[in-house]
């Protein structure tokens, strides 16, 4: 007997993660992006009614050509994390109803790492990390193609808007920012 593949969102560590295992059907037949099974609807995030409990305001945000939209929550230290670089970070992830669908923080274990630039779980996932300093908090909004796009998954509704809370732990195994100095 045939087990069918693990739901992206029961994955017993790092439900966000999952879809990696699913990067074949992805690459194969278009999965897990707007090409999917359902119908895929652009939303413009200007029309998205998050939930209050979010603290969603645009006004604090700014859009990226990617198509997320992120705001700097908590500033960080040293040197940005880029392409071909391992990012260790921890997250949380909400759909725009408030529904919390994920999350890996300090007390959930080692944080996760994604090498940036590779197929990663989630589009929106990476493409918000990139740029992110050690200790930097941010919040990104991601639209449904790069998020979950047209697939319906519980509680996660086919076409929905997220909202990730990352915060950048380490760069390449590298946790500590280097001392630039001067300091005594």
């Amino acid at each position: 007997m045939r087990h069918p593949l693990p739901h992206p969102l029961r994955h017993p560590r790092h439900p966000l993660l999952a879809p990696l295992v699913l990067a074949p059907l992805v690459l194969a037949g278009g999965c897990l992006d707007s090409t999917g099974p359902g119908v895929f609807e652009e939303i413009p995030v200007e029309e998205v009614p998050f939930d209050p409990s979010l603290g969603i305001n645009l006004e604090d945000f700014t859009p990226l050509e990617t198509g997320i939209w992120i705001r700097e929550d908590v500033e960080g230290a040293g040197d940005t994390v880029a392409l071909g670089q391992q990012a260790a970070f921890h997250y949380a992830g909400w759909v725009y109803t408030g529904f919390l669908f994920d999350r890996a923080e300090e007390e959930d274990g080692p944080p996760p790492v994604i090498l940036l630039g590779s197929i990663g779980p989630l589009g929106g996932l990476t493409q918000g990390v990139r740029g992110m300093r050690i200790g930097e908090v941010r919040t990104v909004l991601v639209p449904p193609q790069l998020g979950f796009g047209a697939v319906d998954f519980p509680g996660i509704p086919p076409n929905s808007w997220l909202v990730l809370r990352i915060r950048l732990v380490a760069i390449d195994g590298e946790s500590e920012v280097p001392d630039a100095g001067g300091a005594e």
